[in-house]
């Protein structure tokens, strides 16, 4: 999910990515939000971002959410192990304390 106040931004990111939905935010008159449903979907995502990384602390963020995703596609959270191991990697996904 992506929020922005700009809806025109968000309708060029979707066509960007060739996937996901743009709509008005519930409850919100000016924020809209561009929503992309579905693991299997978030291809052209991860590809882009992998081409061109992050250059913020949120790079951190995607490399460990990309793994969480590769996991996933795996169906590792089918199992015990695996899913402990996705639940934790999620937790980190925002965690700023392993920030030099």
């Amino acid at each position: 999910m992506l929020d922005q106040n700009d809806k025109l931004a968000l309708c060029i990111i979707r066509d960007l990515f060739d996937s996901g939905s743009v709509s008005k935010r519930s409850g919100n008159l000016t924020t809209f939000r561009y929503t992309v449903d579905g693991y299997t979907s978030l291809g052209p995502i991860l590809s882009y971002f992998n081409l061109f990384p992050l250059k913020t602390i949120k790079q951190q963020a995607f490399i460990k959410w990309s793994e969480v995703h590769s996991l996933l596609l795996a169906k590792k959270h089918l199992d015990i192990d695996g899913l402990t191991n996705i639940k934790l990697l999620a937790k980190l996904i925002n965690d700023k304390s392993d920030i030099v």
